[in-house]
C-alpha cells in the first residue's frame, strides 16, 4: 500500500468515527436552519384576517389559530365566524417539512380527528405555521377551494369548541 493511500484510509477511518459518535441534538429534530428560521419569525395572523386580505399574506409564512377538518376527500382550514359566501374554507397541505413537528402534537392530532377502519375524519382546533398562498389555483378536491395552506410545523391541536357552526 502506498503511504497517500495509507493516509487517506487513516482519515476516512477518523471522519466515520466521529460521525458515528455523534449525539444528536434538539437542534438536529427542529428541521434545516432556513426552516427553523422560517417557524420562528412566523408572524402570528388572525385567520379571519388571513382570508379577508389574502394579497397581503400570499406566498407568506404566518402562525395562525383556526380549524382544521380531515376527511376522505377533504383537508381545510376554516373559522366559522369568517366563513362566509366570501370566505370559504381554505384547502390544506402538509409541507414535506411537516416531519420535524412534535411526534406528541402530531398523535394528539391524529386522535382527535377520531382514525376508525373507514378512515379518519375529524375536526381540531391547531395553531399551525405555514405558507399560504391565494393565486394559482383553484385547489383542492374538485378544485373547490380558492386558497391553499401548506403546514410547515403543527404547533397545537385541540379539541375543537362546541358550536353550531362546526362541520
Amino acid at each position: 500500500m502506498t503511504k497517500p493511500l495509507l493516509i487517506l484510509i487513516v482519515l476516512l477511518s477518523i471522519a466515520l468515527a466521529r460521525c458515528a459518535i455523534h449525539e444528536p441534538s434538539l437542534k438536529d429534530t427542529q428541521g434545516p436552519p432556513r426552516m427553523s428560521e422560517t417557524v420562528e419569525k412566523a408572524p402570528m395572523v388572525l385567520w379571519c384576517d388571513l382570508v379577508r386580505n389574502p394579497e397581503r399574506y400570499n406566498k407568506l409564512a404566518v402562525r395562525t389559530h383556526t380549524l382544521l377538518h380531515l376527511d376522505h376527500e377533504n383537508e381545510f382550514l376554516y373559522e366559522p365566524e369568517c366563513d362566509s359566501e366570501r370566505f370559504t374554507p381554505t384547502w390544506v397541505v402538509f409541507d414535506p417539512s411537516y416531519v420535524y413537528s412534535d411526534e406528541k402534537i402530531k398523535l394528539r392530532l391524529v386522535e382527535l380527528i377520531k382514525p376508525s377502519s373507514t378512515g379518519a375524519s375529524g375536526t381540531a382546533r391547531v395553531v399551525v405555521v405555514g405558507r399560504f398562498e391565494a393565486d394559482g389555483g383553484p385547489y383542492g378536491h374538485l378544485n373547490g377551494y380558492p386558497s391553499q395552506f401548506s403546514i410547515i410545523r403543527l404547533e397545537e391541536a385541540e379539541p375543537p369548541p362546541t358550536i353550531s357552526g362546526n362541520r
